[in-house]
């Protein structure tokens, strides 16, 4: 397991996975998701390499084309690829660190 990110007091950040990839770490309430940085129908990042796709809280958005994600589940709600989903990313948080599983 690797630490991800030093704690859970962000909206929404990126981390680098073992393997080099990105993931989106996004929390909803108390509760942290993570997702690789990959969109389903392109397969590009979703932020504009700033870092950032929160569109508002519960949101992400895709930089290219506007395609809409529940930051809870992943789930595409609008765009080209709706009903499609970001690719999950286990992780536990362990002493307030985030972790994966």
């Amino acid at each position: 397991m690797a630490v991800l990110h030093p704690s859970t007091s962000f909206d929404q950040v990126m981390a680098t996975l073992p393997d080099g990839d990105q993931a989106i770490l996004v929390r909803t309430g108390e509760t942290v998701h993570a997702f690789r940085n990959r969109c389903p129908h392109l397969g590009i990042n979703l932020d504009w390499g700033d870092g950032r796709c929160l569109k508002e809280p519960g949101i992400l958005v895709c930089s290219m084309h506007g395609a809409l994600f529940a930051a809870d589940s992943g789930r595409c709600l609008a765009g080209p690829c709706a009903g499609d989903a970001l690719e999950p990313v286990p992780i536990r948080v362990v002493d307030g660190r985030i972790e994966t599983a």
